[in-house]
């Protein structure tokens, strides 16, 4: 027997409206999980033709950030894989790794080096959709760095970008999707000075 429920002039079976109650829920329980997923395998497929250690890398950093994780049956942790190739091709090259990042957003960290007259150093974040980033350097003495932050993606947009500076800044800004940013910094001056950089 059918059961029928009148919306408006119409009447409608129930287990049709039940049915597609149900399926709209589970189409999107995890939207932007999903995304992160497919531009995370889309990076790492670069990353792989191109021989881009960097490209993996990012790869590596939207995996973990979507908080998917391996299917029952022996596979393998592509987070971990991926990393491990870039590793590989950055060793193979002779460049400078990229130093480690956070996969998640769990609080306020720091960093701290020091760069030489015209050095330069990159680091690769990732910053979540809707909530507030910000970025501090500060500078050990009174030499002059420059700091650019990017998305790292192909679009490469510009979110902050300040030069000359002389012991202290900040940058904040609100992401537009969740995913890894580009954080450049270079000495400018003329002698080697030490940092710390602030990432919330």
């Amino acid at each position: 027997m059918k059961i029928f429920m009148r919306i408006g002039r119409h009447p409608v079976s129930i287990l049709l409206l039940v049915l597609l109650v149900v399926g709209c829920s589970t189409a999107r329980q995890n939207p932007q999980g999903d995304s992160l997923v497919m531009r995370a395998i889309d990076s790492a497929e670069e990353g792989r033709r191109n021989q881009d250690a960097a490209k993996l890398r990012t790869a590596a950093i939207l995996l973990r950030a979507s908080g998917a994780y391996p299917a029952e049956g022996g596979s393998q942790n592509l987070a971990d894989v991926w990393q491990q190739e870039a590793d590989k091709i950055s060793a193979q090259s002779g460049t400078q790794t990229d130093i480690p990042t956070r996969g998640r957003i769990v609080g306020p960290a720091y960093r701290n080096g020091s760069l030489v007259s015209a050095g330069k150093t990159i680091f690769r974040e990732t910053f979540y959709a809707t909530r507030a980033a910000e970025v501090s350097l500060r500078l050990g003495q009174s030499s002059a760095f420059d700091i650019k932050i990017m998305a790292d993606e192909a679009d490469g947009k510009t979110v902050c970008h300040h030069k000359n500076i002389k012991k202290f800044v900040t940058c904040k800004w609100f992401p537009a999707w969740t995913g890894p940013y580009r954080i450049e910094i270079k000495n400018t001056g003329g002698q080697e000075e030490y940092y710390y950089l602030i990432t919330n």
